[in-house]
């Protein structure tokens, strides 16, 4: 899709609790590269699938990911227990520990 005009192939995630509203983008370790793909833990960069070039709105796939995505008590981003990482490190919240992720 496009923002403001430039075509974006990114996706952002951020953590969130509902009372009181609050909000916090997920950081990825700051020796991450620009647009490196993010992995649960259990998932190797060569075993993982190759991600689908448009995810299809009616399939709710992201949504259904979702529902297994949240951080831990020490704000870090997992998916199913495990840590959501870049090859420099786990992604994490700066304020939202035992939060849901969308």
């Amino acid at each position: 899709s496009e923002i403001k005009g430039v075509l974006s192939s990114a996706m952002l995630l951020c953590a969130s609790k509902p009372s009181p509203f609050e909000v916090d983008l997920l950081q990825a370790p700051a020796d991450s590269a620009l647009g490196e793909r993010i992995l649960a833990s259990f998932c190797s960069e060569t075993a993982a699938p190759t991600p689908d070039p448009i995810l299809n709105p009616k399939k709710k796939i992201f949504e259904k990911i979702a529902k297994s995505m949240s951080t831990d008590d020490k704000c870090v981003a997992m998916y199913k227990g495990q840590p959501l990482v870049t090859s420099a490190g786990a992604c994490y919240s700066t304020l939202l520990a035992s939060a849901n992720i969308s």
